[in-house]
């Protein structure tokens, strides 16, 4: 089963996300090496939305 994580992110949030970047992107590779996370990125220009493609066998993977 695919699972599409989607979430709208907040007016300042290029500017905020400099302190969790490093580990938001190594639990994205890490669950990208496990076969897990497909396809993730933020949408639209200024960005306001942003998504994450889970593949598993349950929605707990993208919970």
């Amino acid at each position: 089963m695919h699972y599409l994580l989607m979430y709208d992110v907040a007016n300042d949030y290029l500017e905020r996300r400099a302190k969790f970047r490093d580990a938001h992107l190594r639990l994205a590779w890490q669950a990208s090496e496990r076969g897990e996370l497909l396809l993730s990125g933020a949408l639209a220009d200024p960005v306001d939305m942003a998504v994450l493609l889970f593949q598993g066998d349950s929605p707990e993977i993208a919970e």
